[in-house]
């Protein structure tokens, strides 16, 4: 029994689009840079586009110093979390650390570090 294979057409139908302004893309990008927590992309891709098409950079020069920027000021954002969560002196360093107080088997081991 041969099958059948039921075809069928179907009609394109062209409507008229309506066309709506485009939204200014700084704008746009400003909206998501903050709904994906990008502070350092939001408040800088303006300035640092400006300079990068008067220095004529590529995009990807651009691109790549605002991403080194942004993970800057995430890096020094999380040191100054961690230090506080940390509870240490804040004047404390190892240049101020007096190494005269620990024995000499442990002063020792500190300068083989």
């Amino acid at each position: 029994m041969p099958t059948t294979k039921k075809t069928t057409t179907t009609r394109r139908t062209t409507k008229a689009r309506k066309t709506t302004p485009k939204a200014d893309p700084s704008e746009s990008l400003t909206r998501q840079f903050k709904e994906l927590r990008m502070p350092t992309f939001r408040d800088q891709f303006q300035p640092m586009a400006t300079r990068a098409q008067a220095e004529q950079m590529s995009h990807l020069d651009y691109l790549s110093e605002l991403t080194t920027l942004e993970c800057e000021v995430r890096r020094q954002g999380r040191i100054k979390r961690l230090m506080t969560r940390s509870k240490l002196p804040t004047g404390k360093t190892w240049e101020s650390f007096d190494r005269t107080r620990l024995p000499m088997n442990v002063r020792r081991q500190l300068e083989a570090l």
